[in-house]
């Protein structure tokens, strides 16, 4: 089996990972910024890879809820913060959760993005110069 995230935007501040490999032992779970010390029961329903990937993806800026069930991820971010600054570090913690568990690297990873999402591969257009 081939590594695989598809990613669908759900509204403007939600997209969904999908994965094709456990990533939970629990059914479903959601998780508010900040976690909490009584988070601590719920992260452990999750089992190790789980847990770790929630702590993982509070650590960066801007999430502020993430639901995580077996297959797939819905994480949402502020309205004050731009997908181009998060996805690629979200993509990033679930590819190298992917390359762990199916042993390949990233070049072996498919990742398919919806028509309307920017690749994470794609450079930002640099401003064209204006003739006068």
């Amino acid at each position: 089996m081939v590594p695989r995230i598809v990613v669908e935007e759900i509204e403007p501040n939600v997209r969904m990972y999908n994965v094709n490999t456990e990533i939970t032992e629990d059914p479903c779970q959601t998780f508010w910024r900040p976690l909490r010390e009584t988070s601590r029961v719920y992260l452990e329903k999750l089992g190790e890879i789980g847990s770790d990937l929630v702590k993982q993806l509070f650590n960066i800026a801007g999430v502020e809820q993430l639901s995580i069930e077996p297959y797939r991820l819905k994480i949402e971010i502020g309205k004050a913060f731009e997908w181009e600054e998060i996805n690629p570090t979200v993509i990033k913690i679930l590819s190298q959760y992917l390359m762990d568990c199916f042993g390949t690297q990233w070049v072996g990873l498919d990742y398919e993005l919806s028509e309307e999402l920017p690749s994470i591969e794609e450079k930002p257009e640099e401003d064209e110069e204006v003739e006068s």
